[in-house]
Formats: structure tokens, sequence, C-alpha cells
């Protein structure tokens, strides 16, 4: 999720808030937007896989799940809305999520976290997102 000092998930770790030309280059929002579809799948398998493996109740994977399929339905409506804060589709759907269902949207990232070392959203993340929406809308 994001910080509140100064909106960003990894600013945190400084002091001051970074400059603007960063933000600008940091955040692929305006190019990811179009893999909502794709990293709410990604989250609702990640959600049946940590439930599976014992990480999270059937409850709160229930839970996940109602959340992010709300969250689609919002994208699928064009109703869903970008807030300052979100730096790329991940970032808002998770933000999303979380004022939909409250704190049980955090356990996906220190779940992710925890079982893979890495962040959910790492290059791994992306190159997953990025060959599903290939595969599904441009073939």
């Amino acid at each position: 999720m994001t910080n509140e000092n100064n909106k960003t998930l990894w600013g945190g770790r400084f002091d001051e808030a970074a400059n603007p030309l960063l933000r600008q280059f940091n955040d692929s929002l305006p190019f990811d937007r179009r893999l909502w579809l794709e990293d709410i799948f990604g989250s609702m398998a990640y959600a049946e896989g940590l439930a599976r493996a014992g990480i999270l109740t059937i409850e709160e994977s229930d839970l996940l799940l109602a959340g992010l399929e709300q969250v689609a339905q919002e994208w699928r409506d064009g109703i869903a809305q970008i807030e300052p804060g979100d730096e790329d589709i991940h970032t808002a759907v998770e933000r999303r999520l979380g004022e939909l269902i409250g704190s049980v949207a955090g356990k996906l990232l220190p779940a992710a976290a925890a079982t893979t070392r890495s962040p959910p959203i790492s290059a791994g993340g992306c190159a997953t997102r990025s060959t599903t929406w290939i595969v599904c809308w441009q073939s």
C-alpha cells in the first residue's frame, strides 16, 4: 500500500519527497492500466493459492476474491477511479481492494514477500500480466 506521508509505495524509505521527474519516470499507470483484468486475475489466482497453502484462511481468500470481483466490475463498467499515489495498475487495484474490504487486502503483499522473496508485481509479475494480455487480446 502507499505511504501516507508522500503517497508512494517506496516513499517510507526516504525523509524527503522524490523529485517530481522521478515520479513521472517511475509511474507506469498510463501504460499498464490496460492490464487491469490480467492483474485482477493474477491476484485472484494468488489468493486461491495462498489459501490452499494455508497462508490465508478460506474466509480471507473468499473475501479477497469477492473484493477483486467488485474491483473488476468497476473497471468493466468504466467507473474505476485512478487516485494520486496509484503508480501502476497493481497499486490502483490494491488500493481499491483495501477501500472495499479493509485490512485483509493488505495480506496479498506480505504473503507474496514471504513466499516468493520478491514483490508480487516484480519484473516477473509484470511479464506474466503482459504475456497474458498479449495472448488474450492480441491473437
